[in-house]
């Protein structure tokens, strides 16, 4: 609030002078600005008596129940923590083998797919007999210039 004549103060920020939560600098500001706003000092005044006359509760814990409270924060601090994260790492897992399952299925699963695996055990069988037959007229060739020398 660096106009401290033209702006009013928000109820929040009242409400975080009372329990005096503002940093240095703007309970600074509001400070000023309260001692010279008749309407923010009015409101002011009406939050100071509403919330000084509430009565907070007040919990009082007799020795036993101090010790008893006391030891089961221990025993808690002791446990080992159960963590979670195992739980989504394995729903990950099971999402990402399912995922590479779908996208990498063998050939033939969906009907109507040509099964890739018989095309390519042909391809290899044709390529052995290419390869026979080359050594074979290799062995034509040599046995001829055995002939001839």
């Amino acid at each position: 609030m660096n106009d401290t004549t033209t702006r009013h103060c928000h109820k929040e920020d009242l409400l975080l002078y009372y329990y005096d939560e503002l940093t240095d600098q703007r309970r600074a500001e509001l400070a000023e600005h309260l001692a010279v706003c008749e309407n923010c000092n009015k409101e002011w005044q009406q939050l100071q008596r509403s919330l000084s006359s509430l009565s907070l509760p007040v919990i009082e814990f007799n020795s036993v129940e101090t010790k008893r409270f006391a030891a089961r924060v221990a025993e808690r601090a002791q446990r080992p923590r159960h963590s979670k994260l195992w739980v989504w790492g394995g729903a990950l897992t099971v999402s990402a083998v399912l995922a590479l399952t779908l996208i990498a299925r063998p050939p033939g699963l969906v009907p109507g797919q040509r099964n890739g695996l018989v095309a390519d055990a042909a391809i290899v069988q044709e390529l052995e007999l290419l390869q026979n037959m080359e050594l074979l007229e290799d062995l034509d060739l040599l046995q001829g210039l055995e002939g001839q020398g």
